[in-house]
């Protein structure tokens, strides 16, 4: 691992954030943490199993804490690598791969100040890195699209189920009814000779397929951008981002 002559790399514990002191314009501790987060809910995740048993099994809190750190993950990844991405304009003026760091930066940094989405960026970051956006409606983009959503649902909370005219209580939300026909809720929906009546659309995703669902799909997403880094082992994007993927629970 070669650390740049300007800077400094500390680990400081097992499974921690590193730190680089860069001597440049933004001098100073960067902890990125964004695999904390990513690790929080895995561990959230697998509580979820342990205390449902089975995907649809008992109701299980520990899903909406896997959802809430999965999309805090994701979200801490794209806005720290945007960090990192900046503070590598003055290590190497020769280093391969820096003009790229640099477009990235400015674009994310640009994105950030517009208020843009988390989505947005992580489409602008794929295509400044490998040239083209994430494919919409297919993996890892379509599950990490939907986890956001629901993570915005469970922060901006408000009433998300309706009645339908036969008396059955089913989720508002798109996201919640598609995660119900996976058979990942612990409802899977209305089915024929069902008493009226039903489920919480917030009860209904405390499950642990739904605290699979999560994890999986911010771990996805994170690995496929982390992927399209430049490879060269003196940038910081590499040493403290890419390098962990293969520390990232399964």
């Amino acid at each position: 691992m070669t650390v740049p002559p300007n800077a400094r790399l500390i680990w400081s514990g097992p499974g921690s954030g590193a730190m680089i002191d860069l001597s440049s314009h933004r001098s100073g501790t960067f902890f990125p943490h964004w695999f904390e987060f990513l690790c929080l809910a895995a561990q959230a995740r697998d509580r979820a199993q342990q205390t449902s048993g089975s995907a649809n099994g008992q109701p299980t809190s520990e899903a909406l804490t896997a959802i809430l750190f999965s999309a805090l993950a994701a979200e801490a990844l794209i806005n720290e690598l945007g960090e990192a991405a900046a503070r590598s304009a003055n290590l190497h003026p020769d280093v391969r791969g820096l003009d790229t760091l640099a477009d990235l930066a400015t674009m994310l940094d640009t994105t950030e100040r517009a208020q843009g989405q988390i989505d947005l960026k992580y489409h602008l970051a794929s295509k400044i890195l490998a040239g083209k956006t994430f494919a919409r409606g297919e993996a890892p983009f379509q599950d990490f699209a939907n986890l956001i959503t629901l993570r915005n649902e469970l922060v901006h909370p408000r009433h998300r189920d309706r009645t339908t005219a036969e008396g059955h209580v089913e989720p508002a939300s798109k996201v919640i009814r598609d995660l119900q026909q996976r058979g990942l809720t612990r409802t899977k929906g209305i089915g024929p000779g069902d008493a009226p009546g039903g489920m919480s659309w917030l009860d209904g995703i405390k499950s642990s397929g739904v605290a699979n669902w999560a994890y999986d799909s911010a771990r996805d997403i994170v690995s496929a951008l982390l992927m399209m880094l430049p490879d060269d082992d003196g940038l910081p994007t590499t040493l403290l981002f890419r390098d962990r993927i293969s520390q990232i629970p399964e």
